[in-house]
């Protein structure tokens, strides 16, 4: 019965998808509840990126695997997608591109007519596009969308977990949190002491797989399968997961394989304009305190997952860089 039903959800997300599309124009900044017509499906090869064979540069002559006009980046919280977005926002203009930002950010799982309606807006955007928006991934092409090309950031898991957990009480230099409802104060080796859930629940210590897993309920349950799931999609549907410890290095590998939105991005790092450089600095979280050395390894023990996941990207990252002369 349960396998009937999965069968006709499928089929009920081809039908959807099949139906006429309206035409919206390009807006920026916008979320997407209103845009709720379908699009005609159409059925697009899939795409699947592979480090085994050398990169071949966008110069050469032949058509690029980085070269598509369309750009999904479901960033992942507190991993540098706000410097990131600052310094597209700087490039846009002198690369031409339309860098499109959801404000939508509290909702990372969506439901299948979510999905279709974003499918929807995701179409009618002009090419080239980068979209960018706090979710879960999403297999776009099985609901109608064309191709796109995925890309992603992510960190150490314990320090992101740090960043989070004092961005939520204090902020940083441009948002201050004066609505956290609980104990404001309490540093983490409180919070370790006093077993909280905020350090303890399982479902805290998974924050980053079920960016890469996708929209199924199963992904934000710790398991070896969303693990294996994850890195599945990393393999074959994202072009770049870069790593925030290596944050130029990222910029580069992006700027080499997607020059159309990154060309210049790393100079922009490094000479930023005066208002960019503002922005950039105003970004570290408030107030962190790391936690001691026993809580350290107590908390790497219970993210142990997650940490799997960081190396394999880590080290899949590192094998683009020398492939690409990084």
């Amino acid at each position: 019965m349960s396998a009937f039903f999965r069968f006709s959800g499928r089929v009920l997300a081809l039908v959807l998808a099949c139906l006429v599309s309206i035409i919206g124009p390009v807006l920026i900044m916008m979320t997407h509840s209103s845009h709720t017509e379908i699009v005609s499906h159409t059925t697009f090869p899939k795409q699947k990126y592979s480090y085994d064979e050398p990169a071949r540069d966008p110069d050469d002559g032949v058509v690029y695997r980085g070269a598509q006009t369309r750009v999904m980046y479901n960033r992942v919280g507190k991993c540098g997608s706000r410097a990131t977005l600052t310094l597209l926002e700087a490039v846009a203009g002198r690369n031409n591109f339309t860098l499109v930002l959801s404000d939508i950010h509290n909702q990372r799982e969506l439901s299948l007519p979510e999905q279709i309606d974003l499918v929807n807006y995701i179409n009618q955007l002009p090419p080239p596009f980068l979209y960018s928006r706090h979710m879960f991934y999403i297999d776009f092409q099985r609901l109608g969308a064309g191709p796109l090309v995925h890309i992603n950031v992510i960190r150490d898991p314990l320090s992101r977990f740090i960043s989070s957990y004092y961005y939520r009480r204090f902020g940083d230099g441009r948002e201050h949190n004066s609505n956290f409802q609980g104990d404001k104060e309490q540093t983490i080796d409180e919070c370790m002491e006093r077993n909280h859930h905020e350090c303890s629940s399982p479902k805290r210590m998974f924050y980053v797989i079920p960016f890469f897993c996708g929209q199924e309920e199963a992904c934000r349950e710790p398991s070896s399968w969303a693990l294996e799931k994850a890195k599945a999609n990393v393999r074959d549907k994202y072009l770049v997961v870069g790593i925030l410890e290596e944050y130029e290095d990222t910029l580069r590998v992006l700027e080499k394989l997607l020059p159309i939105y990154f060309k210049g991005i790393v100079d922009i790092l490094r000479n930023p304009d005066p208002e960019t450089k503002m922005r950039l600095e105003t970004m570290s979280t408030k107030h962190k305190t790391p936690p001691n050395e026993h809580n350290t390894r107590l908390l790497r023990f219970r993210m142990q997952t997650e940490y799997e996941f960081y190396y394999f990207v880590r080290d899949r990252f590192h094998q683009l860089k020398h492939q690409l002369g990084i």
